[in-house]
């Protein structure tokens, strides 16, 4: 007997996400419209200012802006994953490694989530666990539970079980359920069905317990 997955989604904005306000670290009036363009999800938009600002101006905001709508907006996750690269290393020589300027680092944060999704979306998890040891070397709260899908893809079982389990505990109950979800994942995949459907009930019982 299997389970399906009933738990709420937590509606929350990316990591990535862009106030649609001029940014601080916006260099040139094309590359705020293009910030502000990608916050609307209008792609063609912010593309366009993107590629106005780098007439002006090379800057990791520009490039983070077309790495976006790259994989957004035209799906092209490989150009999305070099212009991340590059936006992030462009921050980190102009900021300094880690950068210590607050707003800098609020931007870095942001690219290396960006950075880890992507990787994620291209299965490249050894990158995935790698940018997220970068991103948990420098920022509080860690992003443990997102180790567990790539973990449990590359067939680390008891890496990711014990993430989650470990996380179940967690204050946060949006953590709680994610990790949950994840030890049905890591036992489905595992082959191990009855496990899975268990971890579930489980879950389920913690999320009524919560309502």
């Amino acid at each position: 007997m299997r389970i399906a997955l009933l738990f709420i989604c937590l509606f929350v904005s990316p990591a990535w996400a862009v106030d649609s306000v001029a940014d601080p670290l916006a260099r040139t009036a094309d590359e705020a419209k293009a910030l502000v363009a990608l916050d609307n999800d209008k792609f063609a938009r912010a593309r366009k200012f993107a590629e106005k600002s780098l007439g002006e101006k090379s800057t990791f905001l520009a490039n983070y802006v077309l790495a976006v709508v790259q994989a957004e907006g035209e799906g092209r996750l490989a150009r999305a994953a070099f212009l991340i690269e590059r936006a992030k290393k462009m921050l980190l020589d102009e900021f300094g490694r880690p950068p210590q300027n607050p707003q800098a680092q609020r931007w870095h944060k942001r690219i290396l989530m960006r950075q880890q999704s992507l990787h994620g979306l291209m299965d490249r998890r050894e990158m995935q666990l790698a940018t997220l040891d970068e991103y948990d070397a420098l920022y509080s709260p860690k992003r443990t539970a997102l180790r567990i899908w790539p973990l449990l893809k590359l067939a680390r079982f008891d890496e990711a079980r014990e993430i989650g389990e470990k996380l179940i505990h967690d204050d946060r109950a949006y953590i709680r359920q994610r990790a949950y979800n994840g030890l049905m994942a890591v036992e489905e995949e595992a082959g191990n069905r009855r496990e899975s459907y268990e971890w579930g009930v489980r879950g389920l019982a913690e999320t009524r317990s919560q309502s």
